[in-house]
């Protein structure tokens, strides 16, 4: 880790130690993957990190430390499966990992095209102690999960270049997608919840939960400062039902100068689809691009949900790898901008000729 560096410093002459550290800032500055682990190192009311990369992980991930790291073994297991699955995929790919599952893969490019993908309702683990005090067991939880998003999406970050957050956490523990005094649900957060808990959860229980919730948007807030994106992009999947198209994207926070590359995004979906692609429908993005547009105003920034009935079964309670492998395939040219944009480009009525 970069910290490692301060302690591997012997006692020498005090021009020595100007020169050493003049050659870590230097290095800081130039590497902001560097930047953003010695912040998180640096800042008290960050929980610790691991830093590596996939490969390095993947070979531990069966050490004493390295499950120990993790706050308990259900927890470790779904991060050890996502390891496996970047390890044939994306070996090199530095990795900074949370106790409470928070994976940040850095694919980032300097000088190049970089997304921030956040796939943060994928996750699926409840501590056991939440557990114990909630009535929908994990069948039901996961109907309303974003199952497999990691793998719908994420190919984007490394065809590309940037960073993706994944989140291995259920949402029904803490939503990272809402204001911090509605991240834990109670039975009136959503019209489809009710009877979430069997009772209510003690003051201390609550805040030991909201600890994932602040670490999330430290780390957020640092990589946005850290790093340079051309595209902020927040990933979700949703439930099949009446009137709900297959694809939609949502814009209630996008900065206007942006929206029609988005529309463009949008007829080219339909095009290589053939489904219905929708704007704001039944979603124009949550909490997160409300939290950047109110700090980062001038970012690209929008949200993508995409219909599980595309990827999933009937009951959604089982994804198709092959339906998986299509769709992410599709979604890899989706930022392809000179093969979807056009000489001009039509919004509200004007007509947007190339610059």
């Amino acid at each position: 880790m970069v910290i490692d560096v301060f302690k591997r410093l012997s006692p020498m002459h005090p021009d020595t130690y100007f020169n050493k550290f003049s050659l870590l800032k230097e290095a800081l500055e130039h590497n902001p993957h560097n930047q953003f682990v010695t912040l998180l190192n640096t800042l008290s009311q960050s929980e610790n990190v691991l830093d590596g990369t996939v490969s390095y992980f993947y070979k531990h991930r069966d050490d004493i430390w390295f499950k120990l790291f993790f706050r308990d073994e259900a927890l470790h297991a779904l991060v050890v499966r996502e390891l496996e699955y970047q390890f044939k995929h994306n070996p090199d790919v530095k990795l900074t990992l949370t106790p409470r599952g928070i994976m940040i893969f850095d694919n980032y490019k300097p000088n190049k095209f970089n997304i921030l993908l956040l796939t943060i309702h994928n996750g699926t683990w409840v501590e056991s102690y939440v557990q114990e005090k909630m009535l929908w067991q994990a069948e039901k939880r996961y109907l309303e999960e974003d199952v497999e998003t990691n793998k719908l999406y994420s190919s984007l970050v490394f065809k590309y270049g940037g960073i993706w957050v994944e989140n291995k956490q259920s949402r029904f523990m803490c939503d990272f997608n809402r204001s911090k005094d509605k991240a834990i649900y109670d039975d009136s957060s959503e019209k489809w919840l009710s009877s979430l808990w069997a009772e209510p959860l003690s003051g201390s229980i609550s805040r030991r939960i909201m600890k994932s919730y602040a670490q999330f948007y430290l780390m957020l807030s640092k990589i946005v400062e850290v790093y340079n994106f051309n595209i902020i992009f927040d990933a979700h999947s949703m439930r099949n039902k009446k009137s709900r198209p297959d694809i939609s994207f949502g814009i209630a926070h996008s900065p206007e100068f942006y929206i029609p590359i988005v529309l463009q995004m949008q007829a080219h979906l339909r095009k290589e689809l053939s489904r219905s692609v929708e704007i704001n429908k039944p979603y124009k993005g949550g909490y997160i691009l409300e939290w950047l547009e109110e700090r980062y105003p001038n970012r690209f920034i929008f949200s993508m949900e995409i219909n599980k009935r595309l990827y999933m079964n009937r009951k959604h309670d089982k994804p198709s790898t092959e339906k998986i492998i299509n769709i992410s395939s599709i979604l890899e040219n989706l930022f392809d901008f000179s093969s979807i944009l056009p000489s001009h480009i039509i919004y509200r009525g004007k007509k947007l000729e190339e610059t």
